[in-house]
């Protein structure tokens, strides 16, 4: 299975998710992980706090060039996994076929799910924020890359079991 995971400038979110779903899928081979970004450019970088969060999760972040969304990597991917509404526009448009596998992070892994209350689908972009915004951007992402690596699983029974946690 390939995912694919999408965000703005493929320097904060999109990297995130990726770098967390190596580390939980780790030992998969069948599980191949990337990124993009729908506005991305090799002039953009990480910020540092990303950089020290991913740290502190002991992920050895050996840095990251921002990738633009391609055709190629469009039809590659098996599931692709975005981070707001905006990116799912953006796809709708430029790759209808890849429409039909193509989701919103958080309402694929049902992020909350049961709660009377659904919080909104979107990962909100850190870019600019405080080190606050950028922490809980992080741990949003980790819950919902947590309940993927659950959902992948059980949706694949005969993969062999892992401790991931």
């Amino acid at each position: 299975m390939n995912i694919l995971f999408i965000c703005t400038g493929n320097t904060c979110r999109s990297v995130i998710a990726e770098e967390l779903a190596k580390k939980y899928f780790s030992g998969y081979e069948d599980i191949k992980i990337k990124s993009c970004g729908i506005a991305s450019s090799t002039a953009f970088s990480t910020p540092e706090i990303v950089l020290e969060l991913m740290k502190k999760e002991n992920i050895e972040f050996k840095g990251h060039i921002s990738t633009p969304v391609t055709k190629k990597l469009m039809d590659e991917a098996g599931i692709i996994l975005v981070m707001d509404k905006n990116h799912m526009e953006y796809i709708r448009y430029n790759f209808p076929r890849a429409e039909k596998k193509t989701y919103l992070l958080k309402s694929y892994v049902k992020l909350r799910e049961g709660s009377p209350v659904l919080p909104d689908m979107d990962i909100s972009d850190p870019i600019g924020g405080t080190e606050e915004v950028y922490t809980e951007c992080f741990d949003e992402i980790k819950e919902c890359i947590i309940k993927l690596v659950d959902k992948v699983i059980m949706e694949n029974p005969n993969e062999p079991q892992k401790d991931r946690f």
